[in-house]
């Protein structure tokens, strides 16, 4: 998946690039900082340039270079001067005094040795205290990049003795002119529009579909997408369209609640109900159970439709289909 190699390639995050810019170019940065916020929205991207501001070869004034083989080393994690943690599976204090020992040692390719302790609210009471002893003990040439999705579950001790930087989520417009701008692949309206309502403001999610899609085709349009969604098991789209038909909507409800709980996308299922109706008109031998069929095909193609333009498409589709059920119920 791409990754920004410069702080001007990072999208939607204006204010922070240059918060990290102007502190970096006047040396004020803090020693050590939480950067906080939504998944998929560059808190580890921005972690990693501001490791490789201190190590770059041919950084101008104001960004890094993103081609030299220290940034490039930083990108691949493989420069010793640049410890990348992930507290999400190394919990422990013994994982954090393992890691914590490196302090002991001097950087070799600059003036500065960088512990980047990625999903950080996941550490331990105990690693906490270890990491706590280390910040307010720490020399000079150590820095710490801690990044969290929780803010809230970081100690107050820790956050005391860290500048906090908050990063938001990425606005539909910057992911549709991302989106537009990526070489070599040609996105669709619709499917930027789905893309959106799939991302949650994350550009992680949409770029890890758009490089899923990439490999079937160099243009991605609603039928790619379509392809590499989750989807609900054959059974639960069977039971889904029985309850649509005969009006019990709140049996409709309950399922897509159920079906939320998998983390299938409801557009996807959607868009199996659609194909599950259609099959059924055509093998449909009463006339009043295919136009029946048929008006309900028309209401879900239309919501479908709809769907792909709102942000809140989940809430959308749930409140739509209940409607459906209860449209049949009534005649």
């Amino acid at each position: 998946m791409y990754r920004p190699m410069r702080f001007s390639e990072i999208v939607g995050q204006e204010v922070v690039v240059k918060l990290i810019k102007s502190a970096l170019i006047h040396d004020k940065l803090s020693r050590s900082i939480i950067l906080h916020g939504p998944s998929g929205v560059g808190k580890t991207t921005i972690a990693r340039l501001i490791a490789a501001w201190y190590v770059c070869t041919q950084r101008t004034n104001d960004d890094i270079c993103g081609k030299c083989e220290m940034c490039k080393a930083i990108q691949n994690d493989s420069l010793i001067d640049v410890l990348e943690f992930d507290a999400a599976s190394n919990t422990s204090v013994e994982d954090m005094r393992e890691i914590l020992n490196q302090c002991n040692y001097a950087p070799q390719y600059s003036s500065n040795k960088i512990f980047i302790i990625d999903e950080a609210h996941m550490l331990s009471r105990n690693a906490i205290s270890a990491l706590l002893k280390t910040l307010e003990e720490t020399a000079d040439h150590i820095r710490f990049i801690l990044v969290t999705t929780e803010i809230d579950k970081i100690s107050n001790p820790i956050r005391s003795r860290c500048l906090c930087i908050q990063m938001q989520s990425i606005k539909p417009s910057e992911i549709t002119m991302h989106l537009n701008a990526l070489p070599n692949i040609k996105i669709d309206e619709l499917a930027i529009k789905l893309l959106i309502n799939l991302s949650n403001g994350s550009m992680r999610e949409v770029l890890s579909i758009v490089e899923q899609a990439s490999i079937l085709s160099d243009t991605v349009d609603m039928n790619i997408l379509t392809q590499i969604l989750s989807f609900a098991n054959d059974s639960s789209v069977e039971d889904l369209m029985q309850k649509i038909v005969t009006g019990d909507f709140v049996g409709v409800f309950d399922l897509l609640q159920l079906i939320l709980q998998e983390n299938v996308s409801l557009l996807s299922v959607l868009n199996q109900l659609i194909q599950l109706c259609r099959e059924k008109i055509l093998h449909a031998l009463n006339a009043s159970v295919k136009e029946k069929l048929l008006i309900n095909l028309i209401d879900l193609n239309k919501l479908y439709f709809s769907s792909t333009k709102i942000a809140f498409f989940s809430e959308f589709i749930t409140i739509g289909l209940t409607e459906i059920a209860y449209k049949n119920k009534a005649d």
